[in-house]
């Protein structure tokens, strides 16, 4: 009785090649939850959380009031239009 039952699932295409599928499919998820688990707990431990004070103080150090017009003169302070010379760019069709 067990040896028919034997040759019975040998020669069965589930047992051949469905239950390899699904058992490597289970066993998949199981190690990928596992790594999943680790990163987010290395992720979690590079994280700090800032209290409402520090996130205040961080942000008004970096705060620099900006305008167009101040920007304007810095970058005028930079350009020099005394020297600027009006070059015409070569045509394609004028050669």
């Amino acid at each position: 009785m067990l040896g028919k039952i034997l040759i019975y699932l040998k020669g069965s295409h589930f047992f051949r090649v469905g239950l390899p599928m699904i058992s490597l499919c289970l066993i998949g998820t199981h190690g990928l939850k596992f790594y999943q688990e680790i990163r987010y707990e290395e992720k979690e431990s590079r994280q700090r959380i800032l209290t409402g004070k520090e996130m205040i103080n961080l942000t008004k150090s970096n705060r620099k009031q900006l305008s167009l017009e101040s920007e304007y003169e810095r970058m005028m302070k930079k350009v020099d239009l005394t020297t600027y010379k009006n070059k015409r760019v070569p045509r394609p069709w004028k050669e």
